[in-house]
């Protein structure tokens, strides 16, 4: 199976699972804040930074691969909390007293991210025509209630909310060896079928 079929696989049993907890809401285990920051760990440690796992979001839950944008935790609902948790399906190693998110979710973590990547550089290219030149880069930022600042970083880009028009940041390189999450999980296992 190729990366991009591995990814697209992902992205259905993530959206399916997503499907499963809506129609079940009073069946499903909403993870705990403790779950939630192991989750945001482990997706991190695996994209490389906060940026990268939001865009890999957004690709997981936008209705379209075509057009889609970056997603914060903070807006996550719970049926898309639970499909997550499902998919990271955390197990303790007895042996090392760890929890550790199921042997496969690191290389279709990495797949998806990557076809996340491909996905937006493709919507981006595709509608750089429509982006202004230069000089008209403000006016257009300002108007649609962006904000000027001098960063330091080199180039022009239009930042709106959470929108951003151009990346600075190089692409997540894999993540050193990890002995595993140190922080064990509380709660109960999902009621939900898990479709992984």
């Amino acid at each position: 199976m190729s990366s991009e079929e591995l990814a697209e696989s992902v992205r259905v049993k993530v959206l399916q699972a997503v499907q499963i907890a809506e129609a079940h809401a009073d069946e499903i285990h909403v993870p705990t804040d403790g779950q939630k920051g192991a989750m945001i760990g482990v997706m991190n440690r695996v994209c490389g930074d906060d940026e990268n796992r939001r865009l890999l979001l957004g690709w997981l839950f936008a209705p379209s691969k075509d057009f889609f944008s970056l997603i914060s935790t903070k807006s996550l609902s719970d049926a898309q909390w639970a499909a997550l948790y499902g998919w990271c399906n955390f197990q303790k190693d007895e042996d090392r007293n760890v929890w550790l998110p199921q042997e496969r979710f690191v290389p279709e973590c990495m797949a998806c991210l990557t076809e996340a990547m491909r996905a937006y550089h493709r919507i981006k290219l595709q509608y750089k025509e429509f982006l202004p030149a230069p000089p008209e880069i403000v006016s257009v930022a300002t108007t649609l209630g962006g904000e000027i600042k001098d960063t330091g970083v080199k180039g022009a880009g239009i930042r709106i909310g959470d929108e951003h028009m151009q990346h600075n940041k190089p692409l997540a390189s894999p993540p050193p060896e990890r002995k595993g999450l140190h922080e064990p999980l509380k709660g109960k296992k999902p009621k939900l079928i898990n479709p992984f």
